[in-house]
């Protein structure tokens, strides 16, 4: 095991170097200047055009904007001649901004918002929390509805036509439906006061409260839990009935139905290890695709979540931020993957971690 997760590292650290890179590529070309953003948010009507420069460039500073932006750059050698095509390498020292924001990255020491002020670690986890208090119960929720009535929609060893035909027909409605219009749509059922006004129509806690127990707090989660485990159930649910009816056409299936063995005994014991591997498989895929995609749900029921923050961020060119956050994502997604891998060796009995380790 040990050598198989060494194996996995040597693939996976490298990989998040590159997209830490990249995060920070965008992050450095996202339009506008953080320090001009932050002049204009507290500017006085009383400075003058002079003085206005003068703090902007005194933010640019402080930001450390004023540092070239990595190791080296490259320009053209001469204006004029054949020279102009010919590219100069002019190195600026280990100064730099790709230098300090790595830094900074990789030693958590992530600074302040170039925003509010505040760090950078403490935004990160007071947004996470919200964010994971929607995704992980809609992940839960999925798992343990999906894979009885995926199993149970296999026609080949329950002979439910009707109900089959009629379930994955609802569930490719689900899938269909753009999340942005399935929350609505929610809302309009449940938080309607001259229909069903169950639950609220957005926040996160009630009016006015500072502490807010737990009980006070899930009628709030409710619609966006439903608004991803609705589409995700319905993704998880088809996912496993084809799967699941493609192993009961394997031999120690047909086997196990040769001897006589009750149905459910089979789905139990044979069918239902073996059709975890997909579910599994897209555990770690769907993961951080989720959290960047509760963007807009975030936005809809007005939760303080991560998909908000970082829509904030980018408007506001926060940098330290955006490279927290997207870096973030980044390692979520190995994370993910990594978890798949070694949860789908562990339920196969088939496959081994010293044969992947090889």
């Amino acid at each position: 095991m040990l050598l198989w997760l060494l194996k996995r590292l040597s693939v996976a650290i490298p990989t998040f170097f590159v997209i830490t890179i990249l995060a920070w590529i965008l992050t450095k070309n996202l339009p506008g200047d953080a320090a001009e953003r932050w002049v204009a948010s507290h500017i006085s009507q009383s400075l003058s055009g002079d003085e206005i420069k003068g703090l902007i460039i005194k933010k640019k500073i402080e930001f450390g904007l004023n540092k070239p932006l990595f190791f080296f750059n490259i320009k053209v050698c001469s204006p004029t001649g054949w020279k102009k095509l010919v590219p100069c390498f002019a190195w600026n020292g280990t100064d730099n901004q790709f230098a300090q924001d790595m830094y900074k990255l990789f030693s958590f020491n992530w600074g302040k918002s170039l925003v509010d002020n505040r760090p950078v670690s403490l935004k990160l986890k007071s947004n996470l929390k919200y964010t994971l208090a929607i995704i992980l119960p809609a992940y839960l929720i999925s798992f343990l509805i999906a894979i009885p009535i995926g199993l149970r929609l296999n026609t080949d060893l329950y002979l439910n036509q009707f109900w089959s035909r009629l379930i994955q027909k609802v569930c490719l409605f689900f899938i269909t439906t753009p999340s942005y219009i399935l929350s609505i749509c929610l809302i309009l059922l449940f938080a309607n006061p001259n229909l069903f006004y169950w639950f609220p129509e957005g926040g996160i806690k009630p009016v006015g409260e500072i502490n807010p127990s737990l009980l006070d707090t899930i009628p709030f989660l409710v619609l966006p839990i439903l608004s991803i485990a609705l589409p995700l159930t319905s993704f998880f649910i088809i996912l496993l009935k084809d799967y699941s009816q493609e192993q009961t056409k394997k031999q120690y299936i047909l086997t196990a139905k040769s001897k006589g063995l009750p149905t459910q005994f089979i789905v139990n014991r044979h069918l239902f290890p073996n059709s975890l591997t997909p579910l599994i498989t897209t555990l770690g895929v769907l993961l951080p695709s989720i959290l960047s995609g509760s963007v807009i749900l975030e936005q809809i029921f007005n939760i303080p979540g991560m998909g908000s923050e970082m829509i904030q961020a980018c408007f506001s060119s926060d940098y330290p931020m955006v490279l927290v956050v997207f870096s973030f994502f980044g390692l979520l997604t190995i994370i993910g993957v990594l978890l798949s891998d070694f949860l789908i060796i562990l339920t196969n009995p088939k496959l081994s971690f010293n044969k992947y380790g090889r």
